[in-house]
């Protein structure tokens, strides 16, 4: 229910936004997050209804630290996979986007920034970096068009990490599901669909069931 009245919410406070101030850009997605998030607080819906929420957040940021390198050979294996694995998505991630927006990616670049945000990263205990459908698809709509962006976002992470670890608590999960759904329509692909559908119905049928289960579990696992 949460999830479906998310993208309701976010649809809707476009088409206002639109309709009454179409000369400001309104943040939809924080709009829905400040209102769902107060909902959930004030009526304390995960102890009574159970709802799924993002909880409790570890305050403070991590000192920069060498990493430990004793299980360098234990840890080989498993490092080298998630890292090719990584670049391959980013490298996926960065070519889509250059079809649909018109410019050149380039993957070496991207192994690049990856190599480079590894080994930042390790020093302060991150997780390995990578790119994202989801984040992408929603820069894309926030009309994101600068590399700045990181460091805003750096930034905000900062910030809630130290300051406002207890306002994202009540944040229901569903709600950020329907965030990163409205958000990845933008980068859905239906004509492609339509060239399986035209070439093979077998394609053209695994097309439909993997797109359906995707979207289901995304809402279930967010409920």
């Amino acid at each position: 229910a949460f999830f479906a009245c998310g993208c309701v919410g976010l649809q809707g406070t476009r088409s206002l936004a639109r309709r009454f101030c179409p000369g400001y850009t309104i943040p939809e997605q924080l709009v829905v997050l400040v209102v769902a998030g107060l909902v959930s607080y004030i009526f304390d819906l995960h102890e009574t209804t159970g709802l799924a929420v993002v909880g409790e957040v570890p305050p403070g940021l991590r000192a920069p630290s060498l990493p430990d390198m004793s299980r360098w050979a234990e840890l080989l294996q498993a490092a080298v996979t998630i890292a090719a694995v990584n670049f391959v998505l980013s490298a996926q991630v960065a070519l889509s986007l250059g079809g649909m927006h018109g410019y050149k990616a380039c993957p070496s670049q991207e192994l690049v920034a990856l190599s480079l945000a590894s080994a930042a990263g390790c020093l302060v205990g991150s997780l390995p970096p990578s790119a994202s459908f989801s984040r992408s698809a929603l820069l894309g709509t926030l009309n994101v068009g600068s590399p700045i962006h990181n460091l805003v976002s750096a930034a905000v992470v900062i910030v809630c990490a130290t300051l406002l670890y207890k306002t994202v608590a009540p944040l229901p999960h569903a709600v950020l599901a329907s965030i990163i759904v409205i958000a990845l329509r933008s980068m859905m692909q239906f004509s492609r669909a339509r060239f399986y559908f035209k070439v093979s119905r077998t394609e053209f049928s695994v097309w439909v069931a993997s797109f359906i289960v995707t979207l289901a579990l995304v809402s279930l696992r967010a409920n």
